[in-house]
C-alpha cells in the first residue's frame, strides 16, 4: 500500500472509531469537550441536506437548545480547506435549525506540524471554532471516562514517555 493510501484507510478508521464514540458516548464527549453534564444528549443525522457534505459527529444538546458540533480530524489539509468546512457546517445547521445555539469543536488527534487554524477569515468574514490538540491535552480527563479511554493513547507525554 503506498504512503497515500495508508494515509486514507488511517483517515477512514480515525474517523469511524471516533463516530462510534460519539455516537456510543456523547454525554462523554461532551462533557469533555463542552463541560456540559446531561444525559440528555440527541444524536443528529450528520448528513446535511443541500450537499453530500458530511460532520463527523452532531450532537443536540436539548436542555440548552443548542447544537454541539464535533470534528474528528487526523489531519488538516483538506478540500475545501478545514477552516471554510467548518463555516460550512455552521451555515447548514443554522438553516436546518435556525433558533438553536451553535458551538463547534475541531479535534485534531494527531500532530502532522501542520498549522491548525481555529477561525475562517477572508475580507470582511470573520468565524471561529475552538480546537482541541490531542497530544497537547492532558489524558487525566479522558481517563475519567471509560468510553473515551482510548482517546487518552492520543495525549501527550512527559519527556521520559509516561503519560501526564
Amino acid at each position: 500500500m503506498n504512503k497515500k493510501n495508508a494515509q486514507k484507510q488511517t483517515r477512514r478508521t480515525s474517523d469511524n472509531l471516533c463516530k462510534f464514540l460519539a455516537e456510543k458516548y456523547p454525554d462523554q464527549i461532551v462533557e469533555w469537550l463542552f463541560g456540559i453534564k446531561n444525559k440528555h444528549l440527541k444524536i443528529l443525522k450528520t448528513e446535511m441536506q443541500r450537499e453530500s457534505i458530511r460532520a463527523d459527529s452532531a450532537i443536540l444538546f436539548e436542555a440548552e437548545n443548542t447544537i454541539l458540533h464535533v470534528e474528528f480530524q487526523t489531519i488538516i489539509k483538506s478540500v475545501p480547506p478545514m477552516p471554510l468546512r467548518m463555516l460550512d457546517y455552521y451555515i447548514g445547521f443554522k438553516r436546518k435549525f435556525p433558533d438553536k445555539k451553535i458551538k463547534q469543536v475541531l479535534v485534531v488527534l494527531k500532530n502532522t506540524g501542520e498549522n491548525v487554524p481555529a477561525r475562517y477569515e477572508e475580507e470582511r468574514w470573520f468565524f471561529v471554532y475552538d480546537v482541541v490538540k490531542m497530544w497537547e491535552q492532558s489524558p487525566r480527563t479522558l481517563m475519567k471516562h471509560k468510553g473515551l479511554l482510548s482517546l487518552a493513547s492520543l495525549c501527550r507525554t512527559r519527556s521520559d514517555g509516561e503519560k501526564l
